[in-house]
């Protein structure tokens, strides 16, 4: 677990800096694309859960227990043990875009917004996970300390002043941040 908190540090201090504003923000996706993409944040979960049950050394058959009855998460299950990756979270990222490509349709070039707004899912599912441990969100923002972006923190915030479960609080960090991009 150690591991994998080091892994998440290491790229978010990457990425969380290069947020872009969404005030003034231009229209990026349609709702065609938002639906896909948005499905593709669903399996890009599975993916990140599954990258960091491989790199613990969990075999394959114990993580699709957990998702039987989902063919796109059985899938998605199989395509992280098929890949090499060191970091859960890079992998999960272009998990992200390769699926938003092939699945939404949206060239890469135009994901970037989409993948700032996978982050904030990530992060809100990272935070769930510290404020489920009983954590308090003082230990979160020492966990995400390195982040200079006031992003991390209004995530953390939102996760731990609402009692919403760990899917919700992800998916609504995810909405509300693409909401931003989606033209009607």
């Amino acid at each position: 677990m150690k591991r994998i908190c080091i892994s998440l540090i290491a790229v978010l201090v990457l990425l969380v800096g290069c947020a872009p504003k969404q005030q003034g923000l231009a229209k990026k996706y349609d709702k065609d694309e938002y639906r896909a993409m948005t499905l593709c944040v669903g399996a890009t979960d599975v993916a990140l859960f599954a990258a960091t049950q491989k790199l613990n050394g969990i075999p394959i058959n114990s993580v699709k227990q957990n998702y039987l009855n989902s063919k796109l998460a059985l899938a998605s299950i199989d395509k992280v043990y098929k890949s090499d990756f060191s970091s859960p979270w890079e992998f999960a990222i272009t998990f992200f875009e390769l699926c938003a490509e092939e699945v939404g349709n949206v060239p890469l070039e135009r994901i970037d917004y989409a993948d700032f707004c996978l982050q904030n899912q990530m992060i809100a599912g990272v935070a769930h996970q510290f404020k489920t441990n009983g954590d308090n969100k003082e230990t979160a923002y020492r966990f995400f300390s390195n982040y200079k972006s006031k992003t991390v923190k209004e995530v953390i915030d939102i996760v731990y002043n609402e009692n919403k479960t760990s899917s919700q609080a992800k998916l609504d960090a995810w909405g509300s941040c693409i909401g931003y991009a989606v033209y009607q």
